[in-house]
């Protein structure tokens, strides 16, 4: 098998830090760490001008760390394999596995790196994908200390996946908290959505329908952001018009119109149309507890 990892690093001349950002956005898991997290989050450039030109981010976080940005699993972003049947076999834990491998060996290519202090960041799906690194860091360098030794200190994890209910329950109170329902959406919430029980009452679907209609109204991630008024489907010249308008060089903060061209533009560029095609209709392996109890601790 030849599977490959792809990856960007951006690095900081003075830092005393190593940051190994693993991005993953709400559709995932399966979102390119390159296409949103690197260009269009905490990288160091933006796309402006119609795509044909960048800007430094003033709030790069290489500005504070080096970054090192992982296209992760195969088949995501620019990362393959030439056997199309491993997409099959795709799961938390080989994702795991196939990461630390990743680092082991890039550490072992560029040992200037190696000493450095090692965070593991990531949003969305990452959820699992951080803590579930992590700890097999953490067991890693207990078993072979001194010899593939990652100098972890810590992670983060930025809007994670967890579980059902704690995704469920962090919806609810986040947008009551924010004034995206109000009170009275919020307290029906309350007293008839168990979210324990996968299965909800009519009750309780009619209450959340409302937050999710809210959300098609306003931008998800950023609910104080504008919304972007892009058609996702829509023909480049309307993305070349919003760009001729110059609303997404005006935009230093995250932007959900500038996502949407960032990964359009990308996703014309990749030859993968095969994995795409392998990826339709899987369900995603999540770990099961006792393969993961970092995600399934109670809180």
């Amino acid at each position: 098998m030849l599977a490959l990892l792809f990856y960007l690093l951006f690095s900081l001349l003075f830092s005393r830090s190593l940051t190994f950002d693993h991005q993953f956005t709400t559709s995932g898991p399966g979102c390119s760490s390159i296409g949103y997290g690197a260009a269009s989050e905490l990288g160091p450039l933006r796309v402006v001008s119609q795509g044909a030109e960048l800007k430094f981010n003033e709030y790069a976080w290489n500005k504070e760390a080096n970054l090192l940005f992982l296209e992760s699993p195969v088949g995501v972003g620019f990362s393959y394999t030439n056997k199309s049947s491993d997409l099959d076999n795709l799961n938390d834990v080989f994702v795991a596995e196939d990461s630390y491998s990743f680092l082991v060996n890039w550490l072992q290519r560029f040992p200037e790196y190696k000493d450095r202090e090692f965070y593991i960041a990531g949003e969305s799906y990452a959820g699992h994908y951080v803590p579930q690194l992590a700890e097999l860091v953490y067991e890693r360098n207990k078993d072979k200390k001194g010899k593939s030794n990652i100098n972890l200190k810590g992670f983060i994890v930025g809007n994670p996946i967890t579980n059902d209910y704690y995704d469920s329950k962090g919806l609810a109170e986040y947008a009551w908290s924010h004034a995206v329902v109000p009170d009275e959406v919020y307290n029906r919430i309350k007293k008839y959505c168990n979210f324990k029980n996968s299965n909800w009452s009519d009750d309780c679907n009619a209450a959340m329908d409302v937050i999710y209609s809210q959300y098609g109204e306003i931008d998800i991630y950023n609910i104080y952001a504008p919304k972007c008024l892009l058609n996702q489907t829509s023909a480049s010249s309307t993305t070349r018009a919003f760009f001729e308008n110059d609303q997404v060089s005006n935009l230093d903060i995250y932007s959900e119109c500038r996502c949407i061209v960032v990964i359009s533009d990308i996703v014309r560029t990749m030859v993968q149309s095969v994995v795409i095609k392998r990826r339709e209709g899987l369900w995603w392996k999540s770990a099961t507890p006792e393969k993961s109890p970092l995600i399934n601790t109670e809180f």
